[in-house]
């Protein structure tokens, strides 16, 4: 019939919850802080100089070549610093360098137990998300009147997506996290070991790890 006024879906705005933009903000901040930890934690524990390795090699000032010894066990290279074996100041540089690599192994533990908690709050988060997202759509559906299996189903799909976004999150941040763990365990045990040998008289270059 002409003139009929009918039901227009595309009239129907949607407005997303302010309590779901703040959570996928929330997400969105997360992961610029995980990939400036991450980075800085590479710049640590795998970067090291060709030029502050022939800086130790050369023996340019007592303090530098601390330094240099500190920042090589960080970043699993002791090898590259062409050491003699038996060399007699190596075990005194490991011992002026012992509080600076436990102050740096800890710093960058601290850093990684940072984005180790964020784990819990994010998924705690993401629940609340969910449930807040949830209750309200119900609670409008109640007041309103309004009812159907699309439309609570449909809701339900939304807080779910919620949901799943923030573990998702989760899951990378905890992958990332038992990566770096690992990896400076492996620091730790590195250093323990070469302090062992030179106190031992037994210090002998060692290949490198791979990780």
């Amino acid at each position: 019939m002409q003139g009929e006024v009918g039901w227009d879906p595309s009239s129907i705005r949607y407005i997303v919850p302010w309590q779901t933009r703040l959570f996928v903000l929330y997400l969105l901040v997360v992961l610029v802080v995980v990939v400036w930890k991450s980075v800085a934690l590479v710049w640590q524990l795998w970067f090291f100089s060709i030029n502050r390795r022939d800086s130790f090699k050369n023996r340019k000032g007592e303090g530098q070549r601390e330094e240099d010894i500190v920042s090589a066990a960080l970043a699993d290279r002791l090898q590259q610093l062409e050491l003699k074996s038996g060399e007699a100041d190596f075990l005194a540089l490991l011992r002026k360098g012992e509080r600076r690599f436990q102050y740096l192994w800890q710093t960058c533990w601290a850093g990684v137990m940072s984005l180790k908690r964020l784990v819990v709050l994010t998924f705690l988060l993401a629940l609340l998300a969910f449930l807040s997202k949830l209750g309200n759509d119900l609670t409008l559906f109640s007041s309103q009147k309004l009812a159907g299996i699309g439309l609570i189903g449909g809701s339900i799909v939304e807080a779910l997506v919620l949901l799943e976004i923030g573990v998702i999150v989760c899951a990378v941040l905890y992958l990332v996290c038992g990566f770096f763990e690992a990896v400076l365990v492996r620091r730790k045990a590195a250093w323990d070991y070469a302090f062992t040998k030179a106190r031992a008289g037994k210090f002998t270059q060692e290949p490198a790890t791979t990780i």
